[in-house]
């Protein structure tokens, strides 16, 4: 299992790169190799306690270059690299059910339930054809707003949305990094705040890294007992990415 200190000695080491540094991008190519395999791992753990999300990873068309060109052109908005090769390595990843919510029977079932009253489940959009049409016709709403300055890419429903719950707006990378992109609209929300955190607002691969590594996938059930245990039990065997 990967300890805190060994989550938060990744953490630190990424946060202290230099992002001019070529070699960032072979960095984030083995971490996001990493991130693939915990997340497969996690599948398989809560397959076995009859966890109703069978499949966590959701592929990305082959041939992304011509469409995300496309997109950029028509946005001016460029994608944050560390986006694509998420996109490129791991693909869309999600552990929520956000057809028939089963996901949110489950924990019921069991009691267990964050103090925001959602999971918080690990979704991040696969750029498949619905993330670009939705993509697009978000874009076409900031224009008809005249607020073509606060337009982001949004990656994930938020925590109210996955549970089916009336909530805000989607979880979204920034402008500000094409490594470290703010992950905006977010914050820590279980009863507890993770040890391996980076500060806020958090970059798009700290998030990642610690929502799986730390929170078994699960941020808002984060200190919850009933979810202690089973979060050790998930986490068990994961390595630090």
């Amino acid at each position: 299992m990967a300890t805190v200190q060994q989550i938060a000695a990744q953490r630190d080491v990424w946060l202290a790169a230099d992002p001019e540094d070529e070699a960032l991008a072979e960095a984030v190519s083995t971490a996001l190799l990493g991130c693939r395999r915990a997340v497969k791992q996690l599948e398989e753990g809560l397959r076995a306690l009859g966890y109703p999300v069978q499949t966590f990873l959701r592929p990305s068309p082959a041939a992304l270059g011509p469409k995300l060109a496309e997109l950029e052109a028509r946005t001016g908005v460029a994608i944050p690299r560390v986006v694509r090769e998420f996109w490129r390595v791991v693909g869309g990843v999600s552990l929520v059910d956000l057809e028939h919510y089963r996901h949110d029977a489950f924990w019921s079932e069991r009691g267990i339930t964050g103090p925001r009253g959602f999971c918080d489940g690990f979704h991040v959009d696969a750029c498949d054809a619905g993330w670009l049409a939705y993509t697009l016709e978000d874009y076409e709403n900031y224009a008809e707003e005249d607020d073509l300055p606060s337009f982001r890419y949004s990656l994930s429903p938020d925590g109210y949305h996955k549970d089916d719950i009336s909530g805000g707006p989607p979880y979204a990378v920034g402008r500000n990094s094409v490594w470290r992109p703010t992950w905006e609209n977010f914050s820590w929300p279980g009863y507890q705040r993770p040890q391996t955190a980076a500060p806020d607002p958090t970059d798009f691969l700290s998030y990642v890294r610690t929502a799986l590594l730390e929170c078994a996938g699960f941020p808002g059930l984060l200190g919850h007992p009933g979810f202690e245990p089973l979060r050790l039990s998930l986490v068990q065997g994961l390595e630090a990415f």
